[in-house]
């Protein structure tokens, strides 16, 4: 995801039950799933892919890019990428197992946040409908989304995604280890 010169990543774990049995094709799939549902709350100087595609596979990796990318639609002054739009995943699993997060820079024009990051209603509205489009076409596509654990467990499918009504501020670590 690129932006104003700068990169920054979005990662999500979606469960591979698709019609495609090529990783190609869902790289392809999923940029167009993101066009199609979330492109609309993207500033355009956001270009979302190539998407990169990991699949395990025996004891290493297959990986795929996408053949192309997408930009987003939208025209706004975009926040700085480290103030973005937080969503939170939610899936039936309990305790903190159950639950992610996503942090989506280039999502929100400057104007919907004020001073203290809370975000106004219609934008927040907007943007919690598509988001709730895109984990349904996903869903519907066979890559539900699932929160991956970093113990190689079974992920958890998200049932819902929740944006949260103030923005996500990403702040460097300083003087870590010194």
């Amino acid at each position: 995801m690129t932006g104003t010169s700068v990169i920054s990543y979005c990662v999500w774990g979606f469960q591979n039950a698709g019609p495609n049995p090529l990783i190609t094709d869902i790289a392809d799939d999923l940029l167009n799933i993101w066009g199609t549902e979330l492109a609309s709350i993207f500033d355009t100087e956001c270009t979302m892919g190539p998407f990169d595609v990991l699949e395990p596979f025996g004891s290493g990796v297959l990986t795929a890019l996408s053949s192309s990318d997408d930009a987003g639609t939208s025209v706004w002054d975009s926040m700085p990428p480290n103030n973005a739009l937080l969503v939170r995943k939610v899936s039936s699993t309990s305790g903190r197992r159950g639950r992610g997060r996503m942090f989506l820079p280039y999502s929100l024009p400057d104007a919907a946040v004020n001073q203290v990051g809370v975000i106004d209603g219609t934008s927040l509205g907007v943007r919690q409908s598509a988001l709730n489009d895109w984990l349904t076409a996903m869903t519907t596509a066979d890559y539900p989304l699932v929160i991956l654990h970093n113990n190689a467990s079974t992920p958890s499918t998200v049932t819902a995604l929740q944006v949260d009504s103030m923005i996500g501020v990403q702040k460097r670590r300083l003087g870590r280890g010194q």
